[in-house]
């Protein structure tokens, strides 16, 4: 999911500056692998000054601990005053629309989950009062490949390839038995993960 959004919808020649917030989960860590991998500038958003840590330590240059201080703020402190490029978005909810402050002119947020839920101002109008800085939302799903099973397996291919010559080495949390799938569920749901937590059949 991370490399099909950074190189298919980002597209990686006109990115240079990001922001992502569960930065320290494990979609989170994987974008923050890949960017690197790309040269591509990083702020990691978490919850908390131990995962905003973990994320400096693989790579971001700059954080935001969104529990206590101002996102929009913090990022256009890190950026000069520019914003970022992208913005990967796996909550959405409260403060989206505020959050479109980040972007840079031309900027993109890609949502591809909403864990939070709905924003709670209108995206539409909050778009529209930005339109000096043409501002894109873009909804992101693997399953636009559904038709394409041929752009699916170059994405795999690839995958394969950096993670066979170590380029990306994804931080594993713990791994458990299939057995215990109820406590992997609850560890998410506690957001007690940092990087990967992986299911033994």
């Amino acid at each position: 999911v991370g490399w099909a959004m950074l190189y298919d919808v980002a597209r990686t020649a006109d990115t240079n500056t990001v922001y992502l917030n569960g930065a320290a989960g494990g979609m989170g860590t994987a974008i923050l692998d890949i960017c690197r991998d790309a040269d591509i500038k990083t702020i990691a958003g978490a919850s908390s000054d131990t995962k905003c840590a973990f994320a400096t330590e693989l790579g971001a240059m700059g954080t935001v601990n969104y529990s206590d201080e101002n996102i929009v703020e913090k990022v256009l402190a890190l950026t000069n005053g520019c914003g970022v490029d992208v913005s990967f978005d796996q909550l959405g909810g409260r403060g989206m629309v505020t959050n479109l402050d980040i972007l840079a002119p031309l900027g993109l947020v890609i949502l591809y989950n909403a864990l939070a839920g709905p924003p709670n101002e209108d995206l539409f109008e909050g778009l529209r009062a930005r339109r000096g800085k043409s501002l894109g939302v873009q909804c992101f799903s693997l399953h636009a490949y559904d038709e394409n099973p041929s752009r699916q397996a170059e994405i795999f291919d690839a995958l394969i390839e950096k993670f066979a010559a170590g380029v990306y080495a994804p931080p594993i949390f713990d791994r458990l038995p299939l057995s215990e799938a109820r406590r992997a569920h609850e560890l998410m749901d506690d957001r007690a993960i940092l990087g990967k937590l992986l299911l033994k059949p």
